[in-house]
C-alpha cells in the first residue's frame, strides 16, 4: 500500500511539473539572457568615451536575437552635469542558425542579409561557452561573446567594407516569465 501511495505522489508530481513548464511558469529553454559587460565598438556607433552598458536576449521561440546597448557621459568635476545618455545599438535580427561546436560551446547566428537588395548584411553572433565541457576551456571562457557586424558593398564601386563591435556578457542565463 505504501509503494503504490509513493507511485502515485511521484507521477503526480511529475505531471504538475511536466505542466508547468508548459504553461510557462517554471524556465524553459525559450529565452535567453545576458548582461554585456565589455565593449569594442565600431567607430561608426560614436560610442567612444561613453559608460555603456546593454543587455543580449536570445527569444529561441520567436527565433530572434535582441542585442541592445546604451552609454553616457561621466562628468564627476561638475556638481551640474547635463546627462549626455543616449541609445548606441537596439538591434533585433532573425535567428538563421544555431551551432553547437564539438567542445560544448553554442553558437547562435543571426542576420538580415540585403547584399543584393542595397548592400547590406547585419549580423548578431553569439557564442556561448555555457555548455563547454573541457576544464581547461572553462578557466579560459567563461563569458559569451557577441559580435555585431554589417557589411557594406558600394553599388558603384562595387568595395566592401566592414563595421564590427565585439562584446562580452555574463553566461547566458534562462529568463523566467
Amino acid at each position: 500500500m505504501k509503494n503504490l501511495i509513493l507511485i502515485l505522489t511521484i507521477t503526480l508530481l511529475g505531471q504538475s511539473q511536466a505542466n508547468a513548464e508548459h504553461h510557462g511558469i517554471l524556465p524553459g529553454p525559450d529565452m535567453l539572457s545576458a548582461t554585456l559587460n565589455t565593449f569594442d565598438m565600431a567607430e561608426d556607433l560614436n560610442a567612444n568615451n561613453l559608460n555603456l552598458s546593454g543587455n543580449l536576449m536570445i527569444n529561441m521561440e520567436d527565433k530572434t536575437i535582441s542585442l541592445f546597448v546604451s552609454g553616457g557621459t561621466q562628468c564627476s568635476d561638475f556638481p551640474i552635469c547635463p546627462l549626455d545618455y543616449r541609445l548606441v545599438l537596439n538591434e533585433t535580427l532573425p535567428l538563421v542558425n544555431v551551432i553547437e561546436r564539438s567542445d560544448g560551446a553554442v553558437v547562435y547566428i543571426a542576420e538580415v542579409d540585403e547584399m543584393p537588395v542595397d548592400g547590406i548584411r547585419t549580423r548578431i553572433v553569439v557564442e556561448s561557452y555555457r555548455y563547454v565541457d573541457c576544464i581547461m576551456c572553462m578557466t579560459k571562457r567563461l563569458e559569451t561573446v557577441i559580435t555585431y557586424s554589417v557589411e557594406m558593398r558600394d553599388q558603384v564601386s562595387g568595395n566592401f567594407g566592414e563595421n564590427r563591435s565585439i562584446m562580452t556578457a555574463m553566461p547566458l542565463s534562462q529568463i523566467i516569465y
